[in-house]
């Protein structure tokens, strides 16, 4: 049996009919990660902010990463939110404000912030070493992570680095959640 279901992972297809799968619930057993990707991942009602979000990045792909970042600043509530990269970080700025007006938008963290104060982490654009080295930020504070336009080989290399928590793949966005009590789980669903 055990070698059956090894043998579906080479079947063309048998992938990505996993992921619509996992990207609607099923076979998800973790009660944060069910509500993640249903509630917030895989969200499609429409948020207060959208018309708004949709002025401000048109629509397709970049509305899609900007209201992902806005949905996780309503999820997670941050005090800040850093942003790595330069591209779009007027519309993240502009997206996080739309969320709470009283979080920060900073390029890195003040030195003497205390490792309690929630942290939302936002890689627009960079090399492979410098996603890593955020990853080791987001892992210290135990904080969330999210890459847009990350390609499959860097994904893998940051799930490889990643001690505890839960890592959601989708086909050019990455989520690390990286809270000490998580289980190490990864999913790959369609969001």
């Amino acid at each position: 049996m055990r070698r059956l279901l090894r043998a579906y992972r080479y079947i063309p297809g048998f992938r990505r009919l996993k992921r619509a799968w996992r990207s609607r619930g099923f076979g998800i057993h973790s009660p944060f990660a069910f509500r993640f990707v249903t509630c917030v991942l895989r969200e499609k009602g429409e948020y207060y902010a959208y018309p708004a979000l949709r002025r401000l990045a048109g629509k397709g792909r970049r509305f899609r990463s900007i209201a992902l970042i806005f949905r996780l600043v309503c999820e997670f509530r941050p005090r800040f939110v850093v942003v790595s990269g330069e591209r779009n970080r007027d519309e993240v700025a502009e997206a996080v404000a739309l969320a709470d007006s009283g979080v920060q938008t900073v390029g890195s963290l003040p030195e003497d912030l205390p490792a309690s104060v929630p942290v939302l982490f936002v890689s627009l654009s960079g090399d492979e070493a410098g996603r890593l080295a955020h990853l080791a930020g987001i892992q210290e504070r135990g904080a969330v992570g999210v890459w847009i336009d990350v390609p499959r080989g860097v994904r893998e290399s940051l799930k490889m680095n990643l001690r505890s928590g839960m890592t959601f793949a989708g086909s050019r966005m990455f989520v690390a959640v990286c809270r000490p009590d998580l289980p190490r789980q990864d999913f790959e669903i369609n969001f």
